[in-house]
């Protein structure tokens, strides 16, 4: 605004300290309504442009929202079944080691009481292994939700930003369109400002034509 108002004074400034160009007759008309109506109509482009630039951007942002939202979900996803796991594998050592605690206690010596103690020790190394065996499997699992949400987010981030790219092309169109009328309304304003330096011009040329008739007159009357 400061620099449309500095550039119209300026024009008008160079317009008034150059009577030269008013008093040339055929010095070309502007026409102001046309000027006017012209700046109104690329301000409206420009106004459009300006709306269609929000709306990106406000689907860059709920893009953004639904990127981030991806990855928190599986990161708490991973979360929760790392603990699920983690609490699984603790009761499955322990009772892995419960059971081979109940083999070594069983004495040898028949072939039961063997038996026996083999079963309950080869149990309890089963539920063991069971137990890292869903750690590692979480892990897994976990590795693999991870990558689907990166790549999911990665995905939205791309659309993202072809909105942004159109978003600086939008953002472009809109400052030209606003240049151009500043430009119309520049013209519209120093041909008003010509305009009414003519009209002034006249009333001068005017006013002295009265002031010569006056003089006239004067000098043409006689005292007697």
């Amino acid at each position: 605004m400061k620099s449309r108002v500095l550039m119209t004074l300026t024009a008008a400034a160079l317009l008034l300290g150059a009577a030269d160009l008013t008093a040339q007759p055929d010095f070309p008309a502007l026409d102001i309504q046309e000027l006017i109506a012209a700046s109104k109509d690329y301000r409206h482009k420009a106004d459009v442009l300006r709306k269609m630039i929000g709306a990106r951007e406000r689907k860059i942002g709920a893009i953004q929202q639904q990127s981030n939202a991806l990855i928190a979900q599986a990161q708490a996803e991973a979360q929760a079944r790392a603990a699920q796991a983690q609490a699984n594998n603790g009761s499955n050592q322990l009772m892995g080691g419960l059971l081979g605690g109940l083999g070594s206690m069983i004495p040898g010596g028949s072939m039961m009481n063997n038996l026996t103690s083999q079963t309950l020790s080869a149990a309890g190394t089963a539920v063991s292994n069971a137990g890292n065996a869903q750690v590692a499997d979480a892990n897994a699992q976990n590795a693999a939700q991870l990558g689907d949400a990166r790549g999911d987010a990665d995905s939205l981030m791309a659309q993202a930003a072809t909105f942004d790219a159109e978003k600086k092309k939008l953002a472009y169109k809109a400052r030209q369109y606003e240049q151009l009328a500043d430009a119309k309304d520049l013209l519209a304003a120093s041909e008003i400002l010509r305009l009414d330096a003519e009209r002034q011009e006249k009333a001068m040329a005017d006013a002295d034509k009265a002031i010569e008739a006056e003089r006239a007159f004067v000098r043409g009357m006689s005292l007697w």
